[in-house]
């Protein structure tokens, strides 16, 4: 079950807000996500920003529907996982632009170790053989494969670790409701 504070991040980014901004403003200088988003509608806006950034902000708040947004991440069973979670990922915790927060869908397993697999969107049958022959042995290893999702090389690793019933967790360079490319909607 969400928590307001965390629906209200959800929000507050819909209605314009950037990752860095909602790291300063909750994280730096702990405002309450609940509380920004309620006041952003009011004339005297709580942070400091131009005046220009805070009217494209009341007007894309203005088009935000918060029960559609509730509704959508309830029923595709989507966590939200803020900077303060044990469960947001520390190695991603530790770079500069590391978001505020996570949509996460599924299951986010940050007990065991990591790799990365990125490569060509036209993957090679080089490619493929040497994903064939390491990917058993990554998953054996119970180490899970983090990708972009990309056709190619990413969606291979995906497609080998869960066919090894691996663990695999893909960072989608879109919406968390879209599935790009639309090559990968069986995988997905």
């Amino acid at each position: 079950m969400l928590s307001n504070s965390e629906l209200s991040l959800s929000y507050l980014f819909q209605s314009g807000f950037t990752h860095l901004e909602l790291k300063k403003y909750i994280y730096q200088w702990w405002m309450d996500p609940e509380k920004l988003w309620d006041e952003i509608s009011n004339t005297i806006f709580p942070i400091e920003i131009t005046e220009e950034r805070k009217r494209k902000i009341q007007e894309k708040r203005k088009k935000v529907d918060t029960q559609e947004i509730k509704i959508f991440l309830t029923e595709k069973n989507i966590q939200i996982i803020t900077l303060d979670n044990p469960l947001y990922p520390q190695k991603l915790k530790s770079i500069w632009h590391a978001p505020a927060f996570l949509y996460v869908r599924g299951v986010l397993r940050t007990d065991l170790p990591s790799i990365g697999i990125v490569g060509s969107r036209k993957n090679t049958p080089y490619a493929e053989r040497i994903l064939k022959k390491i990917i058993p042995d990554i998953v054996w290893a119970w180490v899970w494969i983090i990708s972009g999702w990309a056709t190619g090389v990413d969606a291979l690793a995906h497609k080998y670790a869960l066919e090894r019933n691996g663990y695999t967790l893909a960072v989608f360079g879109t919406g968390i409701d879209r599935c790009y490319p639309a090559g990968n909607k069986s995988l997905f």
